[in-house]
């Protein structure tokens, strides 16, 4: 039977997650007290292009409120896990060729020292290749993949992040490549957000046309379609519409870009209690630049 997705729970996820363009990002993990919280910061100037030129002087960094000491504060393109989660149900048929190419991609502008894990869903999320920098394997792999079967979405957001977090390097991310139609998960909408936060690493998803029937046979297609940007903005990632191959390689150029364009911030909050509540964490660029941040927007210490 499909599963729907509440629209007031929707709204109501997005506009908690909802942020000024300064305060993009997540919840992160569990911070213990005497932890360094580590932030990972993307500054993009108006145009979209990432800032790479800051010093850790150029920035401020608010713990509830509170100015904090930053510790830390490095850019640089450091090896990254990524996980790539594929869509293959039946609702993306026809896009199955578009998907591959996006993974091709994504694969081939990588670092090389970049480890990808490859998954795919259909009723079930299910592993294909474990990380590995083989760019064939994944490659091969990929072209081996067929469409059938219902969309299960927020189940293979939930297992993308799981895996993700076993990946040997420092950064990592998630790549979700879907119509956004989920009518088969087993796991909630706050299940899933629940995991994305506390994973603490950037969502980004890249949005595939809808087939012209899909509508009328996915009756909460229209409305689940927000699963994929809300999850992009509660982690600080972002969504991308890609309609035809000409928008793949920007697509897959700008989240490589992206994902190693990072500022890695630290700091030792100066409230040590445990109390178990997300403490908000807000980062502003000083000098009166106009620049976009994207980051989580806080970690829970207990």
């Amino acid at each position: 039977m499909k599963r729907t997705i509440s629209f007031t729970l929707l709204v109501a996820l997005a506009v908690s997650g909802a942020q000024s363009k300064d305060q993009q990002g997540n919840s992160s993990r569990t911070r213990r007290d005497g932890d360094l919280v580590s932030v990972n910061v993307l500054v993009t100037d108006q145009a979209g292009h990432p800032v790479t030129d800051l010093k850790q002087a150029d920035f401020h960094l608010y713990d509830d409120g509170v100015e904090q000491a930053i510790r830390t504060c490095s850019v640089e393109d450091a090896p990254t896990s990524i996980v790539i989660a594929l869509d293959t149900s039946s609702s993306v048929t026809f896009s199955v060729p578009l998907s591959k190419k996006i993974v091709e991609k994504l694969i081939q502008g990588g670092n090389p020292n970049d480890e990808f894990a490859l998954m795919q869903f259909q009723s079930r999320p299910a592993l294909v290749v474990s990380f590995t920098s083989k760019a064939t394997q994944l490659i091969s792999a990929v072209d081996g993949l067929r469409a059938a079967g219902q969309t299960a979405l927020l189940d293979a957001l939930q297992m993308g992040g799981q895996l993700a977090v076993q990946g040997t390097r420092a950064r990592k991310a998630l790549v979700v490549i879907s119509d956004g139609v989920d009518n088969h998960s087993r796991a909630s909408y706050r299940e899933m957000s629940r995991t994305a936060m506390e994973d603490g690493f950037p969502i980004y998803a890249i949005h595939l046309p809808l087939q012209p029937q899909a509508p009328a046979r996915f009756s909460g297609g229209l409305i689940e379609q927000e699963i994929l940007e809300t999850a992009a903005r509660l982690t600080g990632g972002r969504t991308f519409l890609v309609r035809d191959a000409q928008k793949v390689v920007a697509a897959a150029e700008t989240i490589g870009s992206e994902i190693r364009s990072q500022y890695l911030i630290g700091y030792v909050p100066t409230n040590k209690m445990l109390d178990g509540k997300v403490h908000k964490i807000r980062v502003q660029v000083g000098g009166g630049k106009k620049l976009n941040l994207s980051h989580r927007t806080g970690y829970v210490s207990r």
